[in-house]
């Protein structure tokens, strides 16, 4: 091979230069080829017997899937499926909710189960991946029960508003606060009291939106019982009447109490003939006025306090889709100033020289000779 065909060969060379910038990469995530569940978090912070519970599931997952939601009381250890069976199909990056039945004082286990929709379950008891959680329900103190704001969804898009408008005949006032889960920051702390609320999201995001709610309850509570003064017996009662100056004789007494005992039998005969026909219709009458007399009673024994109560309510909020992939911020490829391809002969080496521009960083060459 001669130099001359070395040189026009070199000057026929395809060279193809890769020049890769290395660039550090923010809010990307990687995609998973198996759902499972990113957050298990419970709406009530406090919940008591009669209760039920609320849960926001959330997955992340870039397809559809399913659920299937059991809980069992530590008291019986019996898990029961909520959900009776898996659900339907459902957006994997969508936050899902589901409400339990009413529960009994006690400790309580939740496991949830997760699969692609559709497919069969990897782990061969049933489920793709699961992820569990505990709650705990307290006895009853005979509060209502908790307040249920069912008007916030789990769901938004951007610049979509989340209010809580003030109702009608209802005495309640509320106190939010919003955290960021993504950035973990809470951008809004609780703001004052005020008879609704409204929040608007600016930009896409995973929140936890935290409810204060304050309500004027109307209980009855028992009265303080006072002394009746006019059943009190006074010493004067008690004291022997005197005449002229001079205590009355007991014996004398005893013959006035004797006079008075002398009945008239055969009038009281007659009588008891009248009082027995009467008696049957003053026993209905005497039903009726009993249970009236009851309910006086009640209401004398009881009065009505208003009672202020506060119950907190945690929902997790997705505005828009902000874990979907967007890639790598890779900037534009760096210009090459120069290219310069040297001669050589055979069994010499060949010298290729790159200028890229002096804004470059982290360059590197590949190359790449192809022979004619």
């Amino acid at each position: 091979m001669t130099i001359r065909r070395i040189n026009s060969s070199v000057r026929a060379v395809l060279i193809a230069l890769l020049i890769m910038v290395v660039s550090g990469v923010t809010n990307a995530y990687a995609a998973e080829s198996l759902p499972r569940v990113h957050r298990i978090d419970r709406e009530y912070v406090t919940v008591r017997e009669g209760d039920t519970q609320t849960f926001d599931i959330f997955a992340n997952y870039s397809g559809k899937v399913q659920y299937r939601v059991w809980i069992a009381n530590r008291k019986t250890n019996v898990w029961e499926d909520i959900t009776n069976g898996y659900t339907d199909a459902l957006d994997g990056k969508k936050v899902f909710t589901i409400t339990t039945p009413k529960l009994k004082e006690g400790e309580y286990g939740i496991s949830v189960w997760i699969k692609r929709a559709g497919a069969t379950p990897k782990d061969k008891r049933g489920f793709d991946n699961f992820a569990a959680a505990k709650m705990i329900c307290l006895k009853n103190d005979g509060q209502e029960p908790n307040i249920r704001l069912d008007k916030i969804k789990n769901n938004y898009a951007v610049g979509e508003n989340i209010e809580v408008k003030k109702e009608e005949g209802k005495q309640y006032s509320y106190s939010y606060s919003v955290h960021d889960l993504i950035s973990n920051k809470t951008i809004i702390p609780f703001t004052s009291y005020k008879d609704s609320l409204s929040w608007r999201a600016s930009k896409e995001g995973l929140y936890l939106l935290k409810i204060n709610i304050k309500s004027i309850e109307r209980i009855a509570v028992p009265k303080p019982k006072e002394e009746n003064k006019e059943d009190a017996i006074s010493p004067a009662d008690t004291k022997v009447p005197e005449k002229d100056g001079q205590v009355v004789e007991e014996q004398a007494l005893e013959n006035s109490v004797e006079q008075t005992k002398v009945v008239d039998e055969t009038a009281a005969n007659n009588d008891d003939k009248s009082i027995e026909n009467n008696e049957d219709n003053n026993k209905e009458t005497e039903k009726i006025n009993e249970g009236a007399k009851e309910e006086e009673k009640i209401e004398e024994e009881v009065e009505y306090k208003e009672l202020e109560r506060e119950t907190q309510i945690v929902k997790l909020v997705l505005v828009g889709d902000p874990f979907r992939y967007k890639g790598p911020a890779v900037p534009a490829a760096p210009n090459v100033k120069s290219l310069v391809v040297g001669n050589t002969g055979e069994a010499q080496r060949l010298y290729i020289k790159a200028q890229p521009s002096s804004s470059s960083k982290n360059v590197g060459y590949i190359w790449k000779l192809n022979w004619s």
